[in-house]
């Protein structure tokens, strides 16, 4: 073995038949992801369009946005600097949680109790519209549902999460 592989342990869970499987895979380090390896741009706009909505960014949010505006029948066009999932959702491991970069007790403090319960219910909802279309786009993708652990330090982030429960 090449002395700069790094052994990885990986379990792979099929749920179906209830069976795990344990294999040891040598590899290089890379500083990319793997689909970042092999991405393919797209050619660059070269004439005016126009549109009803344009989105800036092709992420899980820019993408998501988009669709939104086309189901209610706007022409949308999506602008991505590189290609989609550039950015941080294509770098995400592939989790999708229900969370922002404010936690609902900063989302409380600053909107007041009723609109950052709001606005966090709008984050989480995210979730359901991902999962929506992976399965109306029957997209192969081994999606599965998982459970969120959400944990608070101190008193008054606790007190945040009960007033959402």
């Amino acid at each position: 073995m090449d002395e700069e592989m790094i052994l990885f342990w990986i379990i792979f869970v099929n749920m179906k038949k209830k069976e795990k499987i344990m294999k040891v895979i040598p590899v290089l380090p890379q500083d990319q992801v793997f689909w970042y390896l092999n991405n393919n741009l797209a050619a660059p706009l070269m004439h005016d369009i126009t549109a009803d909505v344009v989105v800036v960014g092709g992420g899980m949010a820019g993408l998501t946005t988009a669709q939104q505006f086309h189901d209610k029948g706007c022409k949308v066009v999506l602008i991505e600097k590189n290609y989609c999932g550039a950015g941080a959702s294509g770098k995400s491991s592939g989790f999708i949680t229900p969370d922002s970069e404010l936690s609902l007790f900063e989302l409380m403090r600053l909107f007041g109790k009723d609109t950052g319960k709001k606005i966090w219910k709008l984050i989480g909802s995210g979730v359901d519209i991902i999962e929506n279309n992976i399965k109306n786009y029957q997209i192969d993708c081994d999606y599965q549902k998982q459970d969120t652990l959400i944990l608070a330090n101190s008193a008054p982030k606790r007190c945040a999460f009960c007033y959402w429960l």
